[in-house]
């Protein structure tokens, strides 16, 4: 993200958290954006994959889970936990003064959040799977794959629901004294099929 103010440390309280959060959702777009162009690297060159899958598989499984954790961090609303819920719902006078025909549309934008079936199977799924090792889902093959089933997701609902969390921070950086960006800016994926090309020579 950019901002028109020199540095960081000028920054108000609200705006270092303002500026936080559209980091993290910049970092999770391009976590995105890196496992598309991975497997769409490994079909156009199956033999650079076959040589070092097991790598590519951790990778992209290892940023695939940081998506989910970096969603539930998003949403999280335990003590003393930044996150967009939680800003959202900071108390008014909490808030930058100027602006508080936004508050009834920030408190609308946290309950859509908190509705929105995507982000409640990911945070299952963080919760259940990732986060903490559930049990019953280790000892009950029917009742995992039921599971994962309920609450499987692909990238385009990832990237639907970082769109919804993107532009409620938007939103809420209109109290800000700087304009938010939430896009990533670093050329992973350029990175990644150069590194394919790099290992096709020979």
């Amino acid at each position: 993200m950019e901002a028109k103010k020199a540095s960081l440390a000028e920054l108000t309280d609200y705006e270092k958290l303002i500026d936080s959060l559209g980091r993290e959702i910049a970092v999770l777009y391009e976590i995105c954006g890196g496992l598309r162009e991975l497997v769409d690297q490994t079909k156009s060159y199956p033999e650079q994959y076959e040589k070092f899958k097991t790598f590519f598989y951790i990778t992209y499984r290892s940023w695939y889970h940081e998506v989910y954790h970096g969603v539930s961090r998003l949403i999280d609303t335990s003590k003393g936990a930044v996150s967009l819920i939680k800003l959202l719902k900071t108390e008014e006078k909490d808030k930058p003064t100027g602006r508080r025909e936004l508050q009834k549309i920030e408190k609308e934008l946290s309950k859509r959040i908190e509705e929105n079936e995507i982000a409640k199977k990911m945070k299952n799924f963080r919760d259940k799977k990732l986060g903490h090792k559930n049990k019953q889902l280790v000892l009950n093959a029917v009742l995992a794959n039921q599971f994962f089933e309920e609450n499987q997701l692909n990238l385009d609902d990832v990237e639907a629901l970082l769109h919804v969390l993107g532009d409620a921070l938007k939103k809420a950086s209109e109290r800000s004294s700087f304009r938010i960006l939430t896009l990533p800016v670093t050329p992973i994926r350029a990175e990644i099929r150069n590194l394919f090309e790099h290992l096709s020579v020979k």
